[in-house]
């Protein structure tokens, strides 16, 4: 099932005309919040962090970080679904222990 990135609708959110470097993960068939993905300043320069937020993934990386946007998501979607995987959990109806749902916008683009 697809993901979504979503802007944040809340102080994340940057002025218009600048491009977004922060957004809500949220899987499409549940409408709930799994995560982030962010630019941040690191040693090495800027980077793309994504992190899984409220399931704890023993002995897989919930968090990572990558050069690219694309990388990130990808890594992000890798890891969520191997989770899912390893629980028996689906992701057409599971929900986190932590999360919230959120209301998706129709023009929102989705990733697998």
């Amino acid at each position: 099932m697809p993901l979504i990135l979503r802007v944040p609708t809340d102080f994340r959110k940057l002025p218009p005309g600048r491009e977004p470097i922060d957004y809500d993960v949220v899987s499409v068939t549940t409408q709930w919040f799994v995560g982030r993905i962010f630019k941040t300043h690191t040693p090495q320069g800027e980077r793309w962090r994504w992190s899984i937020t409220g399931d704890i993934l023993p002995n897989d990386p919930s968090s990572g970080f990558t050069d690219t946007l694309d990388d990130a998501k990808r890594d992000f979607a890798a890891a969520w679904r191997r989770w899912l995987a390893k629980t028996g959990k689906d992701e057409e109806t599971h929900r986190p222990f932590y999360g919230a749902p959120v209301d998706l916008d129709a023009n929102e683009s989705t990733y697998s």
